[in-house]
Order: structure tokens, then sequence, then C-alpha cells
């Protein structure tokens, strides 16, 4: 499978705009980041020497980004995104360069990998792992996650009208086997707003170790959190310690420990996917994506069972 890259464009040499950067970037159908070596421009410098002298000058640590640049194959996936919080997703086309030119100087993008790039015109089009990636300080990271890398190729055969096949997670009949614990989260976060329940965001914080958000009934202003688990990770009953508040609890595989306590509500995973499937309109698009996915391979196999009968 090809692997799927976090690129974060920001650029420390050059006119330091990162909006320069990403123009660059586009108007040359390349992804890429700085760390550029002295001297008179070389562009297309070999491998080899572009290490020994970038070592010289940056040091092995801060090149370690560089180094993931290098491994990235084509077919492999990355995802950026501009000043303004819009996303693009690229498939590489070729290998590592270094391209030393005035406009990649100006840019500070001369470490580059050919590409194809297409804007995300939505932002619930992009998996909240993908988003949370971000944050993180490096330049270029590896997302090693095998439902955003099967939701990263259907989006790019949506994107591109490229048919892809996918593997074994992405044949699954299972709408959760395609979710990630953050688009689980936001499933049952819509779905308890429907129920009358009002989240309240600033609870939504990795802070809160025990649950994952906070909610307001408003006809009588009860309390409830929320806990939900992904996978086959056990969901344990209790009361997560919050006094006075009904506990949701979710596991998509509906795999639960312990006994139902008087303010316990397990949810059932046939009812939430249920839910998702007869409100298309209410789902992130990254969730949609995946249940119209999952709707196509319903369809092509009702068709395969025809042929043969």
């Amino acid at each position: 499978m090809q692997a799927t890259y976090r690129l974060h464009i920001r650029p420390k040499a050059g006119d330091g705009n990162a909006a320069t950067s990403v123009a660059y970037c586009l108007a040359n159908n390349v992804v890429g980041m700085g760390w550029g070596i002295g001297g008179q421009s070389r562009p297309l410098l070999p491998w080899q020497e572009y290490w020994q002298e970038a070592m010289e000058g940056h040091g092995r640590r801060s090149l370690a980004s560089v180094q993931r640049l290098h491994a990235v194959r084509p077919g492999d996936f990355i995802w950026t995104r501009d000043t303004t919080g819009r996303y693009f997703l690229s498939c590489a086309t070729g290998t590592w360069e270094y391209r030393d030119t005035e406009a990649g100087r100006r840019a500070d993008i001369l470490n580059v990998v050919s590409c194809t790039t297409h804007p995300v015109s939505l932002p619930d089009d992009v998996p909240g792992k993908v988003i949370a990636s971000f944050r993180a300080g490096s330049t270029l990271q590896q997302i090693r996650s095998l439902t955003v890398a099967e939701y990263t190729r259907m989006l790019w055969s949506d994107l591109t009208g490229i048919p892809v096949v996918l593997g074994t997670r992405g044949t699954t009949q299972d709408l959760f086997a395609l979710l990630d614990d953050e688009d689980a989260e936001n499933l049952v976060f819509i779905y308890l707003q429907t129920k009358g329940w009002v989240v309240v965001p600033r609870s939504r914080s990795k802070d809160t170790m025990g649950y994952e958000y906070v909610l307001i009934r408003p006809r009588d202003g009860r309390r409830a959190v929320v806990q939900v688990k992904t996978g086959n990770t056990a969901l344990q009953i209790s009361d997560l310690g919050q006094p006075d508040c009904t506990a949701f609890f979710f596991q998509t595989s509906g795999i639960y420990l312990g006994d139902d306590l008087p303010a316990t509500v397990r949810l059932s995973p046939t009812d939430i996917e249920s839910f998702a499937r007869a409100n298309p309109l209410l789902m992130p698009g990254c969730i949609g994506r995946r249940i119209r996915h999952l709707q196509r391979l319903s369809l092509t196999a009702r068709d395969e069972t025809k042929v043969r009968t």
C-alpha cells in the first residue's frame, strides 16, 4: 500500500512567506521544503552530494524531514494545507530532487518531489487524524493509520476519477472498520445532538482523560459525558467519575465490560450505523464518502452475484 504523509509548509529562509511557498509548489507541480545549501545555484544535485554538504550546514537532526522526503515513492500521498486552512492532496509522480533555482530559494522550496495535486474543497472531507497531524512540530511525517490510508485512496479516486484497488479494510462492509477514533467521536457527537443534547465545544479536549466531551440537555439542564472506543479495544462501563451525570458509552464493535449503572447508556453500533446511513446530509464529508464507498461495494457485489447465477 502507498504511504500517506503530512507536509507542513513553513519556510524559515527565502521570503519566509508560507503563501509564496505554497504557490510555488502548486505552480511547479511539486511538494517540498527548504534546508538549502550554500554556494552557487546547482539544480538537480545528486543525493549523496547534497547530503554531505547539508550535514555540514544543518546537522542530522535538522534534516530528519528531508530524509523522510527522500523516502517518498511514486504513488505515495501527501496532505498539505495553505495559510487560509485550505487542504490539498498530492500523489507523488517522482522521487526526491534538489532543485536549486532562484524562485525556489525565494520560496524556500529546494528539496522537492514531483506530484499531481488536487484541492480538497470541503474541510470536513479531511479526516480528523490528518487535521490533528498538523499540530506536530516536524515538517514532514508519515501518518501511520490504515483508516487514513484507505480513506485517502478513496478520496483520490473521487478527485481524479481514477479507480483504485483498496486493501482488506477498504473491501469490508463494516462502516466502523473504515472510521478512525475522531470520526467515530464525531458521529456520536452528531447522533446525540439529534437526541436533544447540546455539546459543550470547549469540553472536547485530549486533556479530559476519562471522556471525549460534555453535553447538556436544554430541557432540564442534565449533564452527560461520552466515551468512545474503536477497533477491538473493550470499553469498561463505569460512572467516569462524574457524579449526577449520564454517561454514554460507544464501542464500535460492541465490546463492553462490566454491568450497566443507573446513569449509564450503551449505544448500539447497529443503531449508530443505521443513523449514519439514514442521514447522509448530516454526515461530515469524510464519513459520507465512506458510506458511499460501502454502497458502491454492495452494488458491485450484487452485480457479481447476478452474473454468477
